[in-house]
């Protein structure tokens, strides 16, 4: 963004929260943070207000753009129909324009009196088609495939390690356990484009294996408190993974809760592995829905809405612009 010419005033970017204490101990800096938005908004104010996801700081931020009547676009929206849906009232108080970055999205918040939501596409898919993988790579790693190659994703036998301390750690496990595993830095899109099948955590990794029509195992690991106290009084989904919502049927294995799935995980991979059929019928399925959901054009189609419905300049709304 700052490379496209907006001018950055708060990274949060810089300063990532992660946990209960993450998050006790930003307290004071958001807190100035939103002192200082509230001051530009009422000093300076901006012609929108564009927020997308991070919703525990982001309904302060709407809720200091309805205050100083600047109009409100939640882009890529938190998933608030998965978990604790009451909070779709804020977004009724708080947000003028809803962009939904999934299908249903839009139905959904109509069908609870939110008309100013609309579909647009999701982000990802912009940059997975404008990211080229490394083909020289790709094609090496098919060359040595051997009986299969499965991608391991424990961050979003080769394992793809979210940056060089994890990759140091997953070197050490794997020397002690024997495992004959190869671990790269960077290369999650090439090791998914030469991949016969792979584990993953949940998240928006999962989309990367959509685009990619891998076959792969879920896992969302969590503690017993919140698989069983938790999720039973707000998780409103029946399904963890976005390529499952997508489907509207379980396509991707979900591995749910704090157990050891080695055994049922290794079961499913091997016969991936051993039954190309059985592999052809995900990959189809895959493709099917990467067809009617994958294509890029998001960014493009929420920025001339934006343009034309919210600031009223003339400009294209079509999702192929």
């Amino acid at each position: 963004m700052e490379q496209a010419g907006c001018q950055i005033r708060y990274s949060l970017v810089d300063h990532p929260v992660m946990g209960l204490r993450g998050a006790i101990a930003a307290i004071p800096r958001l807190r100035g943070m939103l002192a200082r938005l509230d001051q530009s908004f009422a000093q300076e104010p901006p012609a929108a207000i564009m927020l997308v996801d991070y919703p525990g700081f982001n309904w302060h931020v709407a809720k200091l753009g309805k205050k100083h009547g600047i109009p409100v676009i939640y882009y890529v929206p938190p998933q608030i129909w998965a978990w604790a849906s009451h909070r779709v009232e804020r977004m009724k108080r708080y947000v003028d324009h809803i962009l939904c970055s999934l299908p249903f999205e839009e139905a959904w918040y109509q069908a609870r009196g939110v008309s100013n939501a609309i579909y647009v596409g999701h982000p990802f898919f912009d940059d997975l088609a404008l990211s080229p993988v490394d083909q020289t790579f790709v094609d090496r790693m098919k060359s040595t495939r051997g009986a299969g190659r499965v991608a391991l994703l424990p961050g979003s036998l080769a394992v793809a390690a979210f940056n060089e301390k994890g990759e140091t750690r997953i070197r050490e496990i794997t020397q002690r356990e024997g495992c004959p595993l190869e671990v790269y830095v960077g290369k999650t899109r090439e090791l998914l484009a030469s991949a016969d099948a792979a584990v993953s955590v949940s998240g928006s990794v999962s989309l990367e294996l959509l685009y990619y029509q891998v076959p792969s195992a879920i896992i969302y690991n969590i503690n017993w408190f919140y698989e069983r106290v938790i999720m039973p009084r707000f998780l409103h989904s029946p399904y963890i993974t976005l390529v499952n919502l997508l489907a509207g049927q379980q396509i991707y294995p979900e591995f749910v809760g704090n157990r050891d799935y080695s055994k049922p995980i290794a079961r499913q991979i091997t016969q991936w592995l051993t039954d190309p059929a059985a592999r052809q019928t995900v990959r189809r399925k895959l493709a099917t829905i990467k067809t009617e959901y994958g294509d890029p054009g998001a960014s493009t189609f929420a920025a001339n809405y934006i343009l034309h419905d919210v600031l009223g300049r003339r400009s294209s709304r079509s999702r192929a612009a």
